[in-house]
């Protein structure tokens, strides 16, 4: 190897060659040196520079070919598997990912650790833009990582090269995960293949879930899939999978696969109907890489392609177009092909990996709803090995908040003399009851205080009280909370006080605006309306809300007098099919003096979010009137989490532009939590409002989220979203509406309404086959008796708490950082692109769930680290 470069060595080197002593241990030792210095010289410029990606020899098949043109990119991710640990972060082309640049320490991956990464990808951007200009220039190129990276490129094109220096990328090595993985595919390997083979599909799609989950059937990625075959929430109901409160089947690896099965089964079927459209003849092999790469892009994106460029996927790779078909889905069946040559031959790459033995259990299909706690004590058994069998089971129910539902398939470890007597004791005790009173609750990992008090339907501010937890509700793992109250069990209802109509009500942890009206007798609608509210907006512990309606301005449940106000309120904020008439009609106002008041006439144009005043008496009532001198003070409020200018402003009885003018906002103007801004208010109350401010930090609180002390009471991810379906009042009787919220289908809706298909929404809305429904659509529904609403409301809830709850126990929210919007960013865009789902990103982001993000607007985006 040495004589190989002798160009690169230093004279002196030489010349200790030439004249060596002739004593053998002179010459020895002198070797001996001469060797671990000429290691150390030619070893240090290559530290950094180009890394060589080994060939291996792939055993293909008919079903799974490997085609020359990927050969390349496979060998790469056999090293990804086979070579390089999580700790390190592999700098390569996107496009050729063969092209290796450098391997450096990542401890936290390529995402964690992101001021490291990015040094390493601008250190090497400049290094490829040097090269370039060098070899434009007609220069000489050194040596060391210069002339290592321009080996990279044969073609040694400047304009290639400076191509590829905007097409880095950082991957995680896998070596030593995939070395779990391969001791996890005996436990679970055998019932993957046999489901597989029972479909009639070839036998090596079993090496599927290396790539997905790396046969971890708890994983649960960063953008929310789960499970063995990493399935999203969206994808769950199409494949007939359950996930609610209880249940979640994605992280059941028997129920998962034969999800996976059946997707891949019809992935199959249409795409080999399409191919042979193009091509009577089509072959297995030619559409297996087909129907494995539909299982990232989906059978749609592939049947798209399909019918563009026939069965030739190379020619999909290199000219198919899409904003989705990016790294990850051209990668995926190479990555595939990769994990089935090192699980093949995973004594060559590991050694001897001793595997887990294969699952055995016994099964207990459950007779009635049952707690966890009565399963644990009847069948003495470890929660821990009890869960790895079931991991179905939502959080709700192993922390006691649900029950295990009627019906559920109990896996039970396997005993030689099965379970008789225990399942006998179980049916001999019959249906548990879901009325309990005060109960002790040991906190667990990824707990806040108020998501404990949500989940059992108990006032989180009780809850802080009764165990004395202070104002700011710190909360450890192992600590034992006492749980106030009367529990509602299984999909059990909150005992709450009723509300009277008139007067003020202070939010507390749990409310929602519709509820809020629902207890004071109110029309939903008109509670909005009364405090410029909308369908999107999110209430926080400690706003003010004003109840139109009553007469001794009194509100059962508060402490405080509340002040009476008028059943009109003072203002509408417009929304999507809103005219001017009917929103005058909505609230008995005379439609000319609605219009006079705002400067307008029939004929104007209502725009979405324009405040329009409406008539009646009580406070000035015109937009942006300006108090009198001395009449007013201006009052310190510190931002809190969630909290918006038109929110702030309502909270202390402000018109929003006015709130917007003395703090100098625009409209679209992000503010910061611990910002501080003025609110105005009248000198007498300048005193409360100041005390008003400090109640509303001080209920908000801040509670650990377990394991760091870190997160929030008032946390987004802790705050519920108000998804109670809108009821509207029409000349033929009411119609119901819903808006759109991310993870959510027509057939969850079908479901949650109980009537089985969607074509009575599909109707009812005028869809199309085939058309997509945005997040923010207003959607009306064919509901027609308040127990299906009350069925729907509680169902939606439920599904989104759990991915809520699911979501907190892998991950934790770091830190919120700011990012600036760019031209052509969408919300989907800025979620994958800090790969977070994008219902997290909406939580922080409430306007979100209305609109796209504008050009130059400031973003609050959460920093996620695993638990794990």
């Amino acid at each position: 190897m040495f004589t190989a470069r002798p160009k690169t060595l230093p004279v002196q080197i030489w010349k200790i060659a030439i004249h060596m002593p002739t004593r053998i241990t002179v010459v020895r030792r002198a070797a001996a040196s001469m060797a671990a210095l000429l290691v150390l010289i030619l070893a240090a410029p290559l530290a950094r520079s180009a890394v060589p990606v080994e060939r291996h020899e792939l055993r293909c098949d008919e079903n799974f070919p490997c085609h020359d043109e990927i050969r390349r990119r496979t060998d790469f991710w056999i090293q990804v598997y086979g070579q390089w640990t999580s700790a390190k972060g592999i700098f390569h082309d996107s496009l050729h990912p063969e092209r290796v640049y450098s391997v450096i320490d990542v401890p936290n991956g390529c995402r964690g650790n992101s001021r490291v990464v990015e040094r390493e990808r601008e250190r090497i951007e400049s290094r490829l833009r040097t090269v370039a200009r060098k070899v434009q220039d007609g220069g000489r190129v050194g040596g060391g990582e210069e002339a290592a990276l321009l080996e990279l490129f044969p073609d040694r094109s400047p304009k290639s090269i400076r191509a590829a220096a905007r097409r880095i990328r950082c991957q995680q090595g896998n070596r030593d995960r995939f070395e779990d993985a391969l001791r996890r595919y005996g436990s679970y390997g055998p019932m993957v293949r046999k489901l597989i083979n029972d479909a009639g599909l070839p036998d090596d799609v079993h090496y599927l879930p290396f790539v997905e989950s790396l046969y971890n059937p708890a994983a649960y990625s960063r953008v929310g899939a789960a499970g063995l075959w990493q399935i999203m929430p969206k994808t769950a109901r199409y494949l007939g999978l359950e996930l609610n409160a209880t249940v979640d089947e994605r992280l059941d690896m028997e129920a998962a696969t034969l999800a996976a099965v059946r997707y891949l089964e019809d992935s199959r079927r249409r795409l080999t109907a399409v191919a042979r459209n193009r091509k009577p003849s089509v072959r297995a092999g030619e559409l297996g890489p087909f129907v494995i790469t539909s299982y990232n892009y989906g059978v749609n994106g592939m049947r798209r392609a399909l019918d563009e460029f026939g069965p030739d996927f190379i020619k999909v790779l290199n000219e198919y177009k899409s904003p989705s078909f990016q790294v990850a889905v051209k990668n995926f069946y190479a990555s595939f092909l990769a994990a089935r040559h090192v699980a093949r031959n995973a004594a060559r790459f590991f050694g001897d990996v001793p595997a887990d033995p294969p699952l055995r259990y016994h099964t207990v299909v459950l007779e009635h709803d049952t707690s966890m706690k009565r399963i644990l004590d009847v069948f003495d058994v470890n929660e821990s090995e009890l869960k790895d069998l079931n991991r179905a089971l939502t959080r709700f129910v192993w922390h006691g908040w649900r029950f295990a539902p009627k019906g559920y398939r109990l896996r039970l470890p396997y005993r030689e003399n099965g379970w008789s007597r225990q399942e006998a004791r179980l049916a001999a005790l019959g249906p548990e009851s879901d009325e309990r009173g005060p109960v002790n609750y040991t906190v667990r990992r990824g707990d806040t205080a108020c998501g404990i008090a949500r989940a059992f339907h108990v006032k989180c501010r009780d809850l802080i009280d009764m165990n004395r937890l202070g104002k700011r509700a710190f909360i450890r793992v192992g600590q034992v909370l006492v749980i106030p109250g009367k529990l509602g069990g299984v999909g059990g209802t909150r005992t709450v006080a009723s509300i009277e109509p008139g007067g003020n009500y202070r939010v507390r942890p749990g409310d929602s605006p519709c509820g809020i009206a629902s207890r004071a007798g109110l029309s939903c609608q008109v509670l909005l309306a009364a405090n410029s509210l909308t369908r999107r907006s999110v209430i926080h512990p400690g706003q003010v809300l004003k109840l139109p309606g009553g007469s001794d301005g009194t509100v059962k449940g508060d402490t405080a007098p509340a002040k009476p106000v008028d059943a009109t309120p003072a203002s509408y904020t417009v929304k999507k099919g809103d005219t001017a008439c009917e929103i005058a009609q909505r609230f008995s106002v005379s439609c000319d003096e609605m219009l006079a008041l705002n400067g307008m006439s029939k004929r104007s144009v209502l725009s979405i979010g324009k405040v329009l005043a409406l008539p009646g008496e009580g406070r000035d009532r015109r937009l942006g009137a300006v108090p009198g001198p001395g009449e007013f003070e201006d009052v310190a409020y510190t931002v809190r989490p969630g909290d918006t200018p038109c929110q702030i402003a309502e909270r202390y009885e402000m018109d929003c532009p006015d709130f917007q003018r003395i703090n100098n906002l625009r409209p679209h103007s992000v503010i910061y939590v611990g910002q501080t801004l003025k609110v105005r208010t009248r000198a007498a109350e300048g005193a409360a409002a100041a005390a008003v401010a400090a109640r509303v930090r001080s209920d908000a609180g801040d509670v650990a989220d377990g394991d760091t002390a870190g997160e929030a009471a008032a946390s987004p991810l802790d705050s519920d979203l108000d998804l109670e379906i809108v009821t509207r009042q029409v000349r033929d009787g009411y119609r119901h509406y819903i808006v759109v919220e991310s993870d959510e289908t027509l057939g969850h809706y079908a479901d949650w309404l109980g009537i089985g298909s969607v074509s009575a929404i599909k109707e009812l809305n005028g869809i199309g086959v085939n058309e997509l429904i945005a997040i923010g659509t207003e959607l009306r529904l064919p509901v027609t008796t308040d127990e299906q609403k009350t069925r729907f409301d509680q169902k939606r809830s439920e599904y989104h708490r759990v991915l809520v709850e699911e979501f907190k126990e892998n991950y934790r929210v770091s830190t919120v950082d700011n990012y600036e919007v760019r031209v052509g960013d969408s919300a989907w865009k800025v979620a994958d692109r800090f790969q977070l789902p994008l219902w997290v990103l909406t939580r922080y982001n409430p306007e979100l769930r209305a609109r796209n993000p504008l050009v130059g607007e400031t973003l609050k985006v959460p920093r996620v680290e695993s638990r794990g």
